[in-house]
């Protein structure tokens, strides 16, 4: 239930700023969330996306659907496991029944999301509620959250976000520079980058997009 690390977030800044060593180096005008995929995801639900859990599996049942529904092994079954336990389950009932809810933190004044996902779970009204500074950078090769139904239906469901698609690069462009154990742990899909995709550049880009947008919209 990927809306309630919005909460987890709140509780993040919550226990920073009560900290006796951060505590007071935190400037509660100045807090910013930046994500990727689902922590992308939790991002926008901090800044007011809403998530409505039947919107997912209506866009994989619809004409629309795109490798969203089927790039994550197992997601299928992790769905129909999740309804079943709607049935068997009180507490998962319980918490189910939260996800409609808005996870909106007023002390966030921008958000930086890269690759976010999965985007169909908002509804439009509550993305068009946005009113914060929104940044989106993503892959126009990603095989995940394709651009389609991800980054660009994003930028142009929320007032004022600005978009940057990354040519050629895929979803797991932002992760770090894999070496050849990692290669051969974690695999290909992970660590090979589309030809003509300089990942250790990209991260450059990226950092330079996210610093300059910061420190322009957290002064």
């Amino acid at each position: 239930m990927t809306w309630l690390r919005a909460v987890d977030l709140s509780a993040v800044i919550d226990a920073m700023r009560a900290d006796s060593t951060f505590g007071d180096q935190i400037d509660p005008a100045r807090i910013g969330a930046a994500g990727h995929s689902y922590g992308g995801y939790t991002a926008i639900a901090i800044a007011g996306g809403i998530t409505d859990p039947e919107r997912t599996p209506a866009f994989c049942r619809s004409p629309a659907a795109d490798a969203l529904c089927t790039s994550q092994s197992g997601a299928t079954e992790l769905r129909q496991k999740s309804l079943s336990r709607l049935t068997t389950d009180p507490d998962f009932r319980q918490r189910y029944g939260l996800a409609g809810r808005s996870y909106r933190d007023e002390r966030v004044r921008a958000v930086f999301a890269m690759a976010p996902g999965p985007v169909p779970s908002f509804t439009p009204e509550s993305l068009g509620a946005i009113s914060i500074p929104l940044a989106i950078v993503a892959g126009s090769a990603d095989e995940v959250t394709p651009p389609a139904s991800g980054a660009e239906a994003l930028g142009k469901a929320v007032p004022h976000a600005t978009l940057k698609l990354l040519p050629g690069a895929g979803h797991f462009v932002f992760f770090g520079t894999c070496t050849l154990a990692g290669r051969l742990v974690i695999g290909r899909a992970v660590c090979r980058d589309p030809d003509g995709t300089d990942r250790d550049e990209v991260h450059a880009e990226t950092l330079r997009l996210a610093l300059d947008f910061f420190t322009a919209n957290l002064r």
